[in-house]
């Protein structure tokens, strides 16, 4: 009989127990403190909540929406952004200390609003075109741009607004006395300065190739309105107190009397022009001889043949030889104004 040989194998389970407090969380000095166990604890702090930046800025207001060199209000409106630091630092109950992390929060405490004062930037080619940019603005100095900047004048009431001056001229000193085809400027880029203003005939010659009417007027009722192309009349004509022409004005008004779409002979010359001949002021309405000078219309059309005004009167004239002191530019204040629209 065979012996058998029985191995008894004992094993022996051991289990190793570690044991931890609970972790928690407390406030310690306004700090959150989190205990992870007895090895280390956790700490968060902050810094104060401060100032970072502002954000999300609007502006309700743009340089390109406003007429240039004119002042407008632009309200720019951000976001405060408050931010702060929390750093996370573990301590070892045995003294060590690690920062694990530090991270950046922020939060918007508010608005805050900006008021600046700026300059528009906008630009036109004509007194006209600023008026269509922007119908409420005042008549005054502005700088255009028909292919360079210039200074000038815009009158925005008359007879509808839109008005680019041309020649300004002051009866008290007798006026400029050149035909307008002439180059003869005067205070060229100040409109406003002393009691005469003219441009050069090559800036005359821009802004009536960007409009179509033109004004003359005393600054009172009394006044002409005819086409733009109308403004070198007689250039290349006689340079003497023969020069007129025959013009069709779309409006024209003398002493109460008002009439549209009128043709009346005109005269072209100044006084400078023809020397020595006694040539009223250039661009002149006399009544009386509508019918001479190769005009061959009817005279005293105002009144439809009765006379309006002194005999041979050279209405609309600054630079008179014959005048009528009941008329707009023949009074001793009148100044005359040329425009073009």
């Amino acid at each position: 009989m065979k012996n058998k040989k029985t191995l008894l194998t004992l094993t022996i389970s051991s289990s190793l127990f570690a044991f931890a407090n609970s972790d928690f969380v407390t406030i310690v000095n306004g700090n959150s403190v989190t205990y992870l166990g007895d090895n280390f604890k956790e700490e968060t702090t902050y810094t104060e909540w401060a100032f970072d930046r502002s954000d999300n800025c609007n502006t309700d207001a743009v340089a390109s929406s406003y007429y240039y060199n004119t002042d407008f209000t632009a309200n720019t409106i951000c976001n405060n952004v408050e931010s702060r630091t929390a750093t996370v630092i573990r301590k070892y109950s045995g003294g060590k200390e690690e920062v694990i992390s530090t991270t950046k929060e922020e939060r918007i405490s508010g608005q805050t609003t900006t008021s600046t004062t700026a300059k528009g930037s906008h630009l036109e080619t004509t007194c006209k075109g600023i008026q269509s940019f922007n119908g409420s603005l005042p008549s005054g100095e502005y700088t255009i741009n028909p292919s360079s900047n210039m200074q000038v004048y815009c009158d925005m009431t008359t007879s509808g607004g839109g008005w680019t001056l041309v020649q300004r001229e002051a009866m008290a000193n007798g006026g400029i006395n050149e035909a307008l085809y002439t180059n003869y400027p005067v205070n060229e880029g100040q409109p406003l300065i002393g009691s005469q203003y003219r441009m050069s005939k090559s800036n005359m010659a821009l802004i009536k190739s960007l409009t179509t009417e033109m004004r003359v007027d005393c600054r009172g009722s009394d006044h002409l309105e005819t086409g733009s192309s109308n403004l070198f009349n007689g250039e290349g004509g006689s340079n003497d107190c023969y020069n007129n022409t025959n013009v069709f004005y779309t409006s024209a008004s003398l002493k109460g009397y008002h009439k549209t779409n009128i043709t009346m002979c005109t005269w072209n010359t100044g006084v400078g022009a023809g020397v020595g001949k006694g040539c009223a002021g250039a661009f002149h309405i006399d009544e009386a001889a509508q019918s001479g000078y190769g005009c061959g219309l009817s005279n005293f059309q105002w009144n439809n043949g009765t006379p309006t005004v002194r005999h041979s009167t050279d209405s609309f004239a600054i630079a008179v030889v014959s005048k009528d002191s009941t008329t707009d530019c023949h009074k001793s204040n009148a100044e005359r104004y040329i425009m073009l629209r």
